[in-house]
């Protein structure tokens, strides 16, 4: 039993399964206060677990726990106006910038390539798979969670969000802000959608202050390193200019 720290909150969990006991220790809290004093708490439902195994065809007990106490954080974080979207989220100079679309569009890819460029000391992923997006009193802020899927590539740490790209695979490198009309069911897609009213009432505002803090960009691009400058140039922030 422990308290993490993540996304800027006190997080009471307890699991059992290797792999969130270890994606997990770069995010424990250096001071381990009660469960009652934590903004969200998570006990493992060892029986809803081996049932997820047999709804969700999880091949064993690790891999499916790991991603029931991600869903139910998942669940909780909109109540701290927040939310996860599948996407790679790189860090540069304390901007984070945040690159989403279906599988297989190049997410990792093209947030690789910023590393080859810009150096990976300097270009930080900070979630290669779910970050989460938090609306706070500094703006839309970014952060690394455990929940980073397969390859486990996360950093216990956050920043402004300069923008979000949606990719779309493309021979040449182009990118263009979107509205709001368009942006939202983009997030919306890569996000977890439930039917609960309140959550999607928690939810759907996020998206909304999300969309009126940050620009969301379609972002066209191949694999090569003019990719990233496309995207660099249009989207960090007009002070670096």
């Amino acid at each position: 039993m422990a308290v993490y720290d993540i996304a800027g909150l006190k997080v009471y969990m307890n699991p059992k399964g290797k792999t969130l006991l270890t994606q997990g220790k770069k995010y424990l809290s250096e001071v381990q206060i009660d469960e009652n004093k934590c903004d969200i708490v998570i006990k493992l439902n060892q029986l809803e677990v081996e049932q997820w195994i047999v709804k969700y065809s999880h091949p064993d007990y690790d891999s499916c726990e790991y991603h029931w106490f991600g869903y139910q954080f998942f669940k909780k974080i909109p109540d701290y106006g927040g939310a996860f979207f599948h996407a790679s989220a790189v860090c540069l100079d304390g901007c984070v910038y945040v690159f989403s679309g279906p599988k297989g569009t190049g997410k990792s890819t093209h947030t690789y390539l910023w590393q080859q460029y810009f150096g990976a000391e300097n270009a930080v992923i900070i979630n290669d798979d779910k970050p989460v997006i938090r609306i706070t009193h500094n703006g839309a802020v970014a952060f690394g969670n455990p929940f980073s899927g397969k390859n486990d590539i996360s950093a216990n740490m956050s920043g402004s969000v300069a923008g979000i790209c949606f990719l779309q695979q493309s021979p040449n490198n182009s990118i263009r802000k979107i509205s709001t009309a368009q942006a939202l069911p983009l997030l919306l897609s890569q996000t977890l959608v439930l039917s609960e009213p309140l959550f999607m009432e928690a939810l759907l505002s996020i998206c909304d202050k999300i969309m009126q803090t940050i620009p969301v960009y379609i972002l066209q691009c191949n694999i090569s390193p003019q990719a990233v400058i496309t995207a660099y140039n249009t989207m960090k922030p007009k002070k670096q200019l």
